[in-house]
């Protein structure tokens, strides 16, 4: 699907995810602002790129990263390792996921860091890496995320 039209069979696969018959796994490549006076707004913003104005609110109608799905996910035993992180340190991050809905999906773990004080302005979220697993309903999976030193 290129630009947002999604050609000969479009309508069809809209009615199957419409009707349940497929279950969506994807999540938005980009941020859809809730007003145009929002523009340009991007997912890893600068704290103070932008402010409420007149009636707008700050945050958008939908974020980089954001998707829908039929079946639900529980995520727990979150792991980072090493526990010290030094500068030239490698991390892997992981996390057990397990489908708790009815459907069969696919999930896609995404890792976001930020940096509270800093000495240079950072962005309020960057995504560092992110893992798409499919699960069956009540099947549990491992996901490992790595960052390599510099990545962070």
């Amino acid at each position: 699907m290129k630009h947002g039209f999604p050609g000969e069979e479009g309508g069809n696969a809209i009615a199957d995810v419409i009707f349940g018959d497929y279950n969506p796994g994807g999540r938005l490549p980009i941020t859809f602002p809730m007003d145009t006076g929002q523009i340009p707004l991007y997912y890893n913003r600068k704290p103070s790129s932008f402010r409420p104005y007149v009636m707008l609110r700050s945050s958008p109608l939908f974020t980089f990263g954001y998707g829908l799905s039929y079946t639900q996910f529980e995520y727990s035993n979150l792991e980072v390792t090493p526990k010290e992180i030094g500068p030239n340190s490698n991390i892997a991050i992981s996390i057990d996921v397990k489908n708790v809905g009815k459907m069969e999906g696919d999930d896609v773990v995404q890792l976001y860091v930020s940096k509270t004080f800093s000495s240079v302005a950072r962005p309020v979220k960057e995504l560092k890496g992110f893992a798409k697993i499919h699960l069956k309903p009540g099947e549990k999976e491992k996901s490992e995320i790595h960052i390599t030193h510099g990545g962070y």
